[in-house]
């Protein structure tokens, strides 16, 4: 019978321990004298990193930079280094570096190829011109011949104008 004994006592022992571990995991605070839950904070106390309450009041913040954390010792005042939103501290910002994308090698040719075949197309319109234009001038060199001047002119504008037209 003893034996029956200790053993109901070791199982009253035992539920009563579980009773005291679940309320220390479950974070619950008990007002000291009363045996029931008294005040309960969901972000853990003063963490003001995280928007929490106590007693259905939640942190908020007072102003741009003040947070309002509301713990069971009552609401108390927190400057936030970076200001702060949405009832807690703002996390610091992070400049993230972005990688460039890379080109495909064969586009970067094909873009460059294009860019020489330009330019090479400029050069050739440039020396065209200037080729017409040495031309004019041998032509209006002989205009200058009062006797040759009408017809010449004429004829030299007409060779100038294609010859532009050409390049």
């Amino acid at each position: 019978m003893e034996l029956e004994h200790k053993a109901t006592i070791a199982i009253i022992a035992i539920f009563l321990l579980c009773l005291a571990i679940e309320g220390t995991i479950s974070g619950m605070q008990v007002a000291p004298g009363q045996g029931q839950p008294g005040c309960v904070d969901s972000d853990g106390g003063m963490n003001p990193n995280v928007q929490g309450a106590v007693d259905r009041t939640l942190d908020y913040c007072l102003n741009e930079n003040v947070l309002m954390e509301q713990t069971c010792q009552g609401p108390q005042r927190y400057t936030c280094p970076n200001g702060c939103r949405n009832g807690a501290c703002a996390q610091p910002l992070r400049l993230v570096k972005k990688e460039q994308p890379a080109l495909n090698q064969q586009l970067i040719r094909v873009v460059q190829e294009e860019q020489r075949q330009r330019e090479q197309a400029q050069q050739r319109r440039q020396q065209c011109t200037d080729e017409c234009n040495r031309a004019a001038n041998i032509c209006n060199n002989i205009c200058d011949v009062p006797l040759f001047y009408p017809i010449c002119t004429r004829d030299c504008n007409t060779v100038k104008q294609r010859c532009i037209a050409r390049c």
